[in-house]
């Protein structure tokens, strides 16, 4: 994860954390681009 900052990872994984519990999938199953992706597409 070269060139990310402490805060950028922290911050991806506590949302990838909380859309996977809304959800009730895995974390493992999501990323980042994932979400922003559905948030764009409409779905959070």
């Amino acid at each position: 994860m070269m060139g990310s900052t402490f805060q950028e990872l922290g911050s991806c994984s506590v949302l990838v954390k909380k859309v996977a519990e809304m959800k009730n999938i895995s974390e493992k199953d999501i990323n980042g681009k994932y979400i922003f992706n559905k948030a764009k597409e409409g779905e959070y």
